[in-house]
């Protein structure tokens, strides 16, 4: 039996990047957008969200913008999220590199040189917005332009589940915005 790839794609060719950047970032194309996203602009029914035309989201019908406006509106919405369930599990994801304050470990007690640069998320995450925490934790350090060494946790953690952590490190920091 052919692999996927040599069916959908000829023998020997692999499908198109575009497949594999897909994993673990933003949806780049209309193709890419969930479903209850689309439904949620208007999707064929009559009154269309937000006075949005009811009918078919097709590439390039100037639609594509509105939708990925929306998608984007429901991100923020989910914001504010229970810094109590933040902090659970901020405990069980993030004390390990982070340390239980935020403020990463003393690695200069230890070794004249660390071995993973850490953070103090007390003083960074109080600096960033809402949706950089976010995407960090996410994504990982290297999708927003940061640290390699910082993993992403949009695979184990859902979007939620995120906003509940940004909601808990912003605090931690004298200085955090509300």
């Amino acid at each position: 039996m052919a692999a996927l790839g040599e069916v959908r794609h000829g023998a020997g060719r692999r499908p198109p990047a575009a497949v594999h950047d897909r994993v673990g970032r933003r949806p780049q194309v209309a193709a890419d957008l969930p479903a209850a996203a689309v439904a949620g602009a208007g999707g064929g029914r009559p009154g269309g969200a937000a006075g949005l035309p009811a009918g078919p989201v097709r590439a390039g019908s100037g639609l594509l913008a509105a939708v990925l406006g929306l998608v984007a509106a429901v991100g923020v919405a989910g914001a504010g999220g229970d810094g109590a369930r933040g902090r659970e599990l901020y405990e069980e994801k993030c004390v390990l590199c982070h340390g239980e304050a935020g403020r990463g470990w003393d690695w200069s007690a230890k070794v004249d040189r660390p071995p993973v640069p850490v953070p103090d998320l007390a003083t960074v995450a109080a600096r960033r917005t809402e949706r950089f925490v976010f995407e960090i934790i996410k994504h990982g350090g290297e999708a927003v332009g940061q640290t390699r060494f910082m993993p992403g946790f949009g695979f184990q953690l859902s979007d939620e589940e995120i906003w509940h952590l940004v909601a808990y490190v912003r605090r931690l920091g004298p200085s955090a915005r509300p």
